[in-house]
């Protein structure tokens, strides 16, 4: 009889570890149902009906087959690995999706909060966190810059200012969302994801207006109109894109949430790509039509203009010229992992170097706007900013900007004179 009950023991446990072993995970769909990427919800392709995932906490979706760094795996006691981190039973649940070969394979959703690929965000997230803060500080001294000196007030120069202001507004918020834990913001999550988004959008509509005037005056110099007058396009343009790109958004969630559902942005990779890659990738595109414009019209043009006045005109271009490179190249890659996938691009390293370069956005536009910028730093030679005295040195720095207008200016004045008499 003892013997029985022992055998019938090791039977039970030995049940027990192979249904563990072989399926009997917590699933994030009751009834065999798939999660449905697009709805980022549970859904019954019978009944149409949807739910959401049964995992009560912040949740985060791991995908083996986007990104190889999710890779998981649920060992015998019926816990999930991936990297360096362990997930309890009831922090995880297993569904499939569809790949875009229609096959169905494995993903996980885990709690958020504990999410770490390999370990490496441990380490890399607090120096994202300051990256981007010191962007937010480099940011904020460009705008106050800008501010203190009189002379920038042309059109050029507002926008520049209110694609700054959108970038930092955008950088402060990714910076709040980085460093505090959604559980904490739960609240303001849904606020704080459509902020960064409506920013973000207009920080691109805003650089599509910067260009847009370096166009205005290298390719129709001779349209007259009131500054006031071009200032309000420019406003209408500028702000139109982002608050129709919000309202959007505000309407499809009202329909199918998902900002703020899993994180405080969008967690679907189809909202992704269609509320944020795809209007950043036209406006970039539209950049790059109007800087191939404007330069090939400097290059063709004749005896119409000055030599002075296309020298300037070419400075300002290659100026914002750079400021596009700067936000367009990192993104255009971003844009780029995200539509196929860094495994067909180039390695890690190289994607580490670009979140870098996107988190020290800030601190690169200050020295193209500022510091490589002969006419600021001659305006701010000897001055004190912020408690910091400039090098006298810098007033006496040769001016190219600056003069070459002058020079232009007091060309056309010789010539309207001569006209006169």
């Amino acid at each position: 009889m003892k013997i029985a009950i022992k055998i019938a023991g090791v039977l039970l446990l030995l049940v027990v570890n192979l249904s563990i072993s072989f399926g009997f995970e917590e699933t994030c769909c009751r009834n065999n149902t798939q999660f449905d990427e697009i709805k980022n919800n549970c859904k019954d392709h019978v009944t149409q009906t949807t739910y959401p995932v049964q995992l009560n906490c912040p949740k985060y979706m791991l995908d083996p087959e986007k990104e190889p760094e999710d890779e998981f795996t649920v060992i015998g006691d019926g816990s999930l690995i991936v990297g360096d981190t362990r997930f309890e039973k009831e922090e995880f649940c297993l569904t499939k999706i569809r790949s875009p070969d229609n096959s169905l394979h494995d993903v996980a959703f885990v709690c958020h909060a504990e999410v770490e690929h390999g370990g490496k965000d441990r380490f890399w997230i607090p120096i994202k966190i300051c990256l981007i803060s010191l962007s937010v500080i480099f940011l904020l001294l460009t705008l106050y810059i800008y501010y203190i000196i009189p002379e920038l007030r042309q059109t050029e120069d507002k926008v520049t200012c209110i694609a700054l202001f959108c970038l930092t507004i955008f950088m402060a918020l990714l910076g709040v969302v980085q460093a505090v834990p959604d559980t904490e913001i739960q609240g303001i999550c849904l606020l704080i994801g459509f902020g960064i988004y409506f920013f973000a959008i207009g920080y691109f509509s805003w650089l599509n207006c910067i260009m847009l005037n370096v166009w205005k005056n290298s390719v129709l110099p001779r349209w007259q109109i009131k500054e006031k007058n071009w200032f309000l396009l420019n406003n209408l343009y500028g702000w139109f894109i982002p608050i129709l790109a919000l309202l959007v958004a505000v309407i499809v969630h009202l329909d199918t949430p998902t900002m703020g559902v899993n994180s405080c942005f969008f967690h679907n990779p189809y909202e992704q790509w269609l509320f944020l890659y795809l209007p950043m990738s036209i406006m970039l595109g539209i950049n790059l039509i109007f800087g191939i414009w404007t330069a090939w019209s400097l290059h063709e043009r004749g005896d119409d203009i000055s030599p002075d006045r296309k020298k300037r005109l070419r400075f300002k271009m290659l100026l914002y010229l750079r400021v596009f490179v700067l936000a367009g190249v990192t993104w255009i890659f971003e844009v780029l992992s995200f539509s196929f996938g860094e495994s067909h691009l180039p390695s890690n390293f190289f994607w580490l170097l670009c979140d870098v370069i996107n988190a020290l956005h800030g601190v690169l536009i200050f020295f193209v706007l500022i510091m490589w910028r002969s006419r600021i730093k001659r305006e701010l030679g000897g001055k004190n900013i912020l408690g910091y005295k400039c090098p006298t040195a810098w007033s006496n720095v040769t001016d190219i900007e600056h003069e070459h207008l002058n020079n232009d200016e007091g060309r056309t004045m010789d010539l309207k004179s001569q006209i006169k008499a």
